[in-house]
């Protein structure tokens, strides 16, 4: 069937017109038996008494029936092609190669179905990455929140448990800012509805939150962080996400330090 197909797309004028394909094949096809029969009378192949004529119009007519189905069933390689990268994808997960030279109509849905597919397995795999990611942001600074509550629990100084208040605000409004930007990157949208997500800011001031919502977990293992010649650079990003990649990091080193 590819070959029947990949032979009518050759250069030409029916390389990229999908519909005179069939139509040049069904011509032919329908003029075979006359072609034949004229030829027989012509040459003298057999004799113009009547049963002759009927057997050699018979013969002509199922010969080029099925030589014109099975090129026409050729020419069907390509929907065969892009039904089979479908239920391979869907239903293994399998990443089709399809052709994408052919200049015709079929030729061109198989380019949209292979585009189609890598667009998919794009967003599937980048929607995996981002729960990951968003399943450790979001579970770092609740973890850090609980932790300031036992602190809190077990604390009798007034000042201490007003200041662990103090740094439980601040991380869940941290926190739900975070969510609200994620949430708008992911909504996508207009370049106004977006101007805040991404500013300049100073590396200084992304690194400083950072250890700002790590302080308690260092101080609760008798941990200090400290900043050392920081560049005066600044970088055009959204600071809360990149604040909250910090964090996390100084958060594991927190997490796996044996002070």
């Amino acid at each position: 069937m590819k070959n029947v197909y990949r032979f009518f797309s050759k250069p030409g004028f029916l390389s990229s017109n999908y519909t005179l394909k069939f139509l040049v094949i069904a011509f032919i096809g329908v003029h075979i038996p006359l072609i034949v029969l004229i030829m027989a009378i012509t040459f003298h192949w057999t004799s113009l008494e009547g049963w002759n004529i009927i057997v050699v119009a018979l013969l002509a007519t199922l010969i080029a029936t099925a030589g014109t189905l099975y090129l026409l069933r050729g020419l069907l390689w390509p929907l065969h092609e892009a039904k089979k990268a479908l239920s391979d994808y869907t239903g293994k997960k399998i990443i089709p190669a399809l052709p994408l030279h052919y200049t015709d109509e079929a030729g061109q849905l198989l380019q949209q179905v292979q585009l189609t597919i890598d667009s998919m397995d794009g967003l599937l795999r980048e929607r995996k990455d981002l729960l990951a990611l968003l399943s450790n942001d979001l579970r770092t600074p609740f973890a850090e929140m609980s932790h300031i509550g036992s602190l809190i629990q077990t604390e009798k100084n007034p000042d201490n448990i007003q200041q662990y208040g103090f740094w439980v605000h601040k991380t869940a409004s941290e926190q739900l800012r975070f969510i609200e930007d994620i949430v708008l990157i992911l909504e996508g949208g207009n370049d106004d509805n977006q101007s805040h997500v991404y500013e300049s800011t100073k590396v200084e001031r992304v690194i400083g939150l950072a250890i700002d919502t790590q302080h308690l977990s260092a101080l609760s293992k008798q941990i200090q962080i400290l900043k050392h010649d920081i560049p005066d650079v600044f970088v055009k990003c959204n600071r809360r996400l990149l604040s909250q990649a910090i964090s996390n990091i100084i958060g594991n080193a927190i997490k796996f330090s044996h002070r």
